[in-house]
């Protein structure tokens, strides 16, 4: 989702895709976010394209989410799933324990430093 960020006299100064005090969601309705995206070189299409993008992955880790719990509670099996997205699954899986590990050490090494 891209956000717009405003100054204190309520003009757009940038987008950003995160989400922070003082910003607001994209409203390709406002004609002041339409003349902005103009002035950027930005189309509508285009500033429409990149906020959908940006929730694409928020939407990949929930229905990731999603699965997992529903095969925790026997809703369905792994098994019921196409071989490919289980593929997927997996190798998802691993680089997120694989991120995390890594977290947990740098957590770890960070602890031990003496100040």
């Amino acid at each position: 989702m891209l956000y717009i960020k405003r100054n204190k006299q309520g003009d757009i100064t940038g987008l950003t895709e995160n989400q922070a005090n003082g910003t607001e969601a994209l409203d390709l309705a406002k004609e002041d976010v339409l003349a902005y995206l103009k002035s950027e070189g930005i189309s509508p299409a285009e500033a429409a394209e990149r906020s959908l993008s940006s929730t694409d992955f928020q939407l990949i880790r929930v229905l990731e989410d999603l699965i997992e719990v529903l095969v925790k509670k026997n809703v369905i099996q792994l098994t019921d799933l196409p071989t490919e997205a289980i593929s997927k699954l997996y190798t998802r899986t691993n680089l997120r324990q694989q991120r995390f590990s890594l977290n947990n050490l740098i957590n770890e090494d960070e602890e031990q430093l003496p100040l």
